[in-house]
């Protein structure tokens, strides 16, 4: 039976799971409502919340870990609240308010916690390296990175594969952002009740953890076995997201698997609002084609035509400069699109720029319907 020692300011014990089979529906509205109970939030981001709460405890039976996304667009919005909440909640937390490379792989090698990562905009959009390690850890088949390692520096391989709470200000990476389940979190207005999480006793939240412990026990196998339909409208990657936390609700019945439906859904939503620099780019470039009805165009004039929109970012894309030829051709050369010699009328003379039929394919393939 699988237990779970706590020592984290509020309990020092070590729990044992519950004594009797556990109503997962009733688990999961609980854990929710005292999610909704201590920040400003939707319901349905309290129920992802809740169902990935559960998941934690659930890892070894998924495919997929989906980063527990936490973000804000100012201070006071009740981020440490959260963070401190899912501390107490969650299976084997570990805390760290900044972390390096080599530390992140080594404690999810060693413990394989719970990483819950605060202040992450201070930190985080600088340092490739622990992207790219966070990014590894998504699917389990891929959540391996190898380092040298010990006296003789031999390569060695090290796991990747845990859960994780990434908090912080403002938007994350897009390979971050893409990997997670994103909670963005409000500043309560004067007639928000909220409620401290300090309320709640160690008592009141080591039941929780003792049953999510007896469901941990319990399905595991089950889990693994679970095919669970995945709501149409789920890009890919938001389908891997999601699928271990459909899969849990699955076991909580008819009204959590509608709850859970409900969550996805809200959330590809706001998923389909955060698009990359590239993604962004192409777009631009399509409303200026159609608005100009041309079939191409020379840079300087699609460089001009996309820093005439002050609220784009190409005008200062530059640090603080319009953004330059070569950074055209850098981002569009991604999607395989490259400038020619050409000459428009009335010129007279060849220069560099860009057709609009070289566009088309990106068009299609990367701007959302």
């Amino acid at each position: 039976m699988d237990k779970m020692s706590r020592d984290d300011g509020f309990a020092s014990c070590k729990i044992e799971p519950h004594p009797e089979p556990v109503l997962l529906a009733e688990l999961l509205t609980n854990i929710s409502q005292i999610i909704k109970n201590c920040v400003v939030l939707s319901e349905q981001e309290a129920d992802a919340i809740a169902l990935w709460v559960v998941f934690t405890y659930c890892i070894d039976a998924v495919n997929f870990a989906p980063i527990l996304n936490i973000t804000s667009p100012e201070k006071r919005c009740g981020k440490s609240t959260l963070a401190a909440l899912l501390t107490r909640l969650v299976y084997k937390p570990i805390v760290a308010s900044n972390i390096t490379p080599a530390a992140l792989f080594r404690i999810i090698e060693k413990l394989s916690p719970t990483l819950i990562i605060d202040e992450s905009d201070s930190f985080l959009n600088l340092n490739e390296e622990l992207r790219g390690i966070l990014n590894s850890g998504h699917s389990r088949d891929l959540a391996y990175i190898i380092r040298c390692d010990g006296k003789n520096y031999d390569p060695k391989q090290f796991k990747t594969w845990c859960a994780k709470v990434i908090v912080g200000i403002g938007n994350m990476p897009d390979t971050i952002a893409d990997r997670s389940i994103i909670v963005r979190l409000r500043r309560k207005l004067v007639g928000d009740t909220i409620q401290s999480f300090r309320r709640y006793s160690n008592a009141e939240i080591n039941e929780l953890i003792s049953k999510c412990l007896r469901f941990r026990n319990d399905s595991l196998e089950q889990i693994k076995n679970i095919q669970v339909l995945i709501p149409e409208s789920l890009h890919d990657r938001s389908a891997d997201n999601w699928e271990p936390l459909l899969s849990i609700a699955y076991l909580a019945g008819e009204e959590w698997i509608k709850r859970a439906n409900e969550a996805a859904i809200y959330h590809s939503k706001l998923d389909a609002e955060v698009i990359s620099t590239g993604v962004e780019l192409l777009q631009d470039i399509k409303n200026i084609f159609n608005t100009k009805e041309l079939w191409g165009m020379y840079t300087y004039e699609l460089i001009n035509e996309l820093c005439a929109d002050l609220e784009a970012p190409w005008a200062t894309y530059n640090r603080g400069n319009p953004l330059s030829p070569r950074q055209l051709a850098k981002k569009l050369k991604e999607f395989d699109i490259r400038s020619k010699d050409m000459r428009l009328p009335p010129a007279k003379k060849n220069a560099k720029g860009y057709l609009l039929k070289d566009f088309e394919e990106a068009f299609t393939r990367y701007i959302p319907t």
